[in-house]
């Protein structure tokens, strides 16, 4: 919801494949963040379509099972807020 003046934006597991998801996202939600000087993250196996790529602050090329699996296990303090799933 860009109203809600989001800090941050984390696209997991989506190659961005379908132009509305694409344009909603560069349009509303990257502006969104960018308005509010936060960071926009992209995890996927698949890079970001290449009209993308510049918009992400970070792209991780990985697995992304396994990129959560590495924060949580990189970063015990982060295991406190977990409100389901394994700690």
């Amino acid at each position: 919801d860009a109203d809600a003046r989001p800090d941050a934006l984390l696209i997991v597991g989506t190659s961005l494949a379908i132009d509305s998801a694409r344009d909603e996202l560069k349009k509303n939600l990257i502006s969104a963040v960018r308005g509010n000087y936060g960071k926009a993250i992209y995890v996927n196996n698949s890079p970001p379509p290449s009209a993308m790529g510049a918009l992400f602050d970070y792209v991780f090329r990985v697995d992304c099972d396994r990129w959560v699996q590495g924060i949580h296990t990189c970063e015990p303090s982060l295991r406190e807020g977990v409100v389901r799933g394994t700690p």
